[in-house]
């Protein structure tokens, strides 16, 4: 299964926003990616009326304009925060964002979860569109009227799916020797959403508002391969089958074409299985039925234990050792130690370029368990790091 990356916004077929609430309907659909819907746009602050936030994903002229100290356009009417009085960047090299001077015209966006939670700081404008996407890239545009020295340099791109809990999909910076207007930004993170919102968090030196002609969005409603990636890497074992009935066999004999891949977080890839796939429909069924209960779902059992043991060692630094112990064991009565006692595993062997079903699947779970132990650790470490800190400033006290 395979999509080309999709260019959210600007909308395709030249269609344009017209105000920060929009509903689009008309455009065309293709498989999951359903572009019609309600849009909304929003952001921390704005110059004026004419500088509003749905101007920065049009393609044309006009561009979103922060607020700033002196605004002369400014309107108490219009606005929800009191004007400012003082410039919302510090104005050094580069310009720290600190806010318009009150608490309510200083914008925080707070970014994770519990302990992990970060207050960030800045300017910010957000996008909410009616479906949901794996963020794959962006492009970040100044008006081109502009001095080339109005391009942020630093800058977060977060990620939410209710516009409250916010994860931080990208961090990055510019140099402050940049002199062009546009410029491409390219990520990886496995988790769809819907809202999309850019914290500015400093600009050049004596800026005092921040300009973005465009924010273009690019993203999958699936995850896909990159090119010329052709081996499977272990993300979850959350894994799908696609067969095709009577599909052309392979060159290599006893062996028939399906497509393999994660239903979360990563990308499908073509895999081959030992067995002949059966021209009756029944029999067809029947192996497809025995693959999922006998292989799909004890490994998406084990999935989802993996992913809860991540958070908890990132939140509780929690000891995991028991899903270790669950996978492979002294008593050799593990996850994996199963699957090696099955004949298909025992004669596994590589005869062509692409692992075989079985060693694909023992790789996975051997990758699962170095990345559990690592989490492990670093959840130690990061432990004793905090105690070792803690007592430093109690010494020091």
């Amino acid at each position: 299964m395979s999509q080309p990356v999709i260019k959210v916004v600007p909308l395709p077929e030249g269609r344009i926003f017209s105000s920060n609430s929009s509903s689009i309907s008309g455009l065309k659909q293709s498989g999951m990616y359903l572009p019609n819907g309600q849009y909304e746009m929003t952001c921390s602050s704005r110059s004026n009326i004419d500088n509003d936030a749905y101007h920065a994903f049009n393609k044309n002229k006009n561009y979103w304009e922060s607020n700033y100290k002196g605004n002369p356009a400014y309107n108490p009417l219009n606005s929800s925060y009191p004007d400012y009085t003082q410039t919302s960047y510090t104005g050094n090299y580069p310009s720290t964002y600190r806010g318009g001077g009150r608490k309510e015209n200083t914008f925080i966006t707070k970014i994770g979860l519990g302990n992990n939670m970060n207050k960030v700081k800045g300017e910010w404008i957000q996008i909410k569109i009616p479906y949901q996407i794996y963020l794959k890239s962006y492009n970040m545009e100044v008006p081109p009227s502009s001095r080339s020295n109005k391009f942020p340099v630093e800058f977060i791109v977060a990620g939410s799916n209710d516009g409250e809990n916010w994860e931080a999909l990208h961090t990055d910076s510019v140099s402050t020797d940049f002199k062009g207007t546009k410029k491409q930004f390219e990520l990886t993170y496995p988790k769809k959403f819907s809202h999309f919102r850019l914290i500015i968090t400093k600009m050049q030196g004596e800026i005092d508002k921040v300009q973005i002609a465009n924010w273009s969005i690019f993203g999958n409603t699936i995850i896909v391969p990159k090119k010329n990636e052709t081996t499977e890497t272990f993300v979850t074992l959350g894994r799908c089958l696609d067969c095709t009935p009577g599909s052309k066999q392979s060159i290599i004999g006893g062996f028939a074409p399906y497509t393999e891949g994660f239903d979360n977080y990563t990308y499908t890839a073509e895999m081959r299985q030992k067995y002949k796939l059966s021209e009756s429909k029944d029999e067809f069924n029947k192996y497809i039925r025995a693959v999922e209960e006998k292989q799909i779902n004890p490994l998406q059992k084990k999935a989802a234990q993996y992913e809860e043991d991540v958070e908890n060692i990132t939140v509780n630094h929690q000891n995991i050792s028991n899903t270790l112990l669950a996978i492979t064991n002294s008593e050799q009565n593990g996850l994996l130690d199963e699957m090696k006692k099955h004949p298909s595993y025992i004669n596994s062997t590589k005869g062509h370029a692409t692992d075989s079903v079985e060693d694909a699947r023992l790789n996975d779970i051997n990758q699962m368990i170095n990345t559990n132990n690592e989490i492990y650790v670093l959840g130690g470490i990061a432990t004793a790091t905090l105690l070792v800190f803690s007592g430093m400033l109690w010494m020091k006290q």
